[in-house]
């Protein structure tokens, strides 16, 4: 029906609901009426992501973003991450939603994807970092690192993380205490015991992670230094310079 409908031009203008029932139906199982949709959208208005429109349609696409097609979750996301902002709310509140680990995925990864604009929901994300599931709390460490740096809150849940077993949890929550800069001293001690982790990624997180706390790290430094603990001091001198 979309691609045989003759489309009213701008200047016909087309009411909030016409572009809601566009942006439901830009989220189609089938990627011609898909693709359809997002056409006579940016031909109707470029500017679609800042109107009415697109922002009440939010709560319809956070609810496509979680559901079980693929294709449709992406092009959701894709919608979600052109409305930026105003989708913030929306998506924080379904990180409430413990119970299904991959709907909590694909919210995260749409804001990772907005960065800074969604600095508004880095409480959720620093709730979700006490996730019983690892996989959550590794996504959530990796969105706060592009969003803004963690809240003081999400601090203790981030050195915890420095414990886990898995090497892309231990990295990932590194580089996040990374963001906080001298706002993630308690994480110092765990920190230096991870210049000798077996993981060479994980050790060049621990390094800039103590880089960035700076000169509240250099007592800690200095101890490791008067221990003689040669095993670590390799890894340690080039910390210690930069800091």
């Amino acid at each position: 029906r979309i691609r045989h409908t003759r489309l009213p031009t701008r200047s016909r203008g087309l009411g909030d609901v016409y572009k809601r029932q566009l942006l439901h139906s830009a989220t189609d199982t089938d990627e011609t009426v898909r693709s359809a949709s997002r056409s006579a959208l940016d031909a109707i208005d470029p500017d679609w992501p800042k109107t009415a429109g697109a922002q009440c349609a939010v709560p319809s696409l956070v609810a496509v973003l979680q559901g079980r097609s693929a294709n449709a979750s992406r092009a959701a996301a894709g919608l979600l991450h052109l409305i930026g902002p105003p989708a913030v709310p929306d998506l924080s509140s379904a990180l409430l939603d413990g119970e299904d680990t991959l709907k909590q995925i694909y919210v995260i990864r749409v804001l990772a994807r907005l960065g800074p604009r969604a600095a508004g929901a880095m409480d959720g994300l620093g709730r979700a970092l006490g996730s019983e599931f690892l996989h959550v709390r590794i996504a959530a460490a990796q969105a706060m690192a592009k969003i803004a740096p963690p809240p003081e809150s999400a601090i203790p849940r981030l050195v915890a993380g420095l414990s886990e077993r898995s090497a892309d949890a231990r990295e990932s929550m590194a580089l996040c205490l990374a963001c906080a800069g001298p706002a993630a001293e308690p994480a110092v001690p765990h920190l230096l015991l991870l210049l000798v982790d077996r993981n060479e990624q994980v050790r060049q997180a621990a390094e800039a992670a103590l880089t960035q706390i700076g000169p509240k790290a250099v007592p800690a430094l200095i101890a490791l230094l008067e221990t003689r603990d040669a095993q670590r001091l390799g890894a340690m001198m080039d910390t210690e310079r930069r800091v």
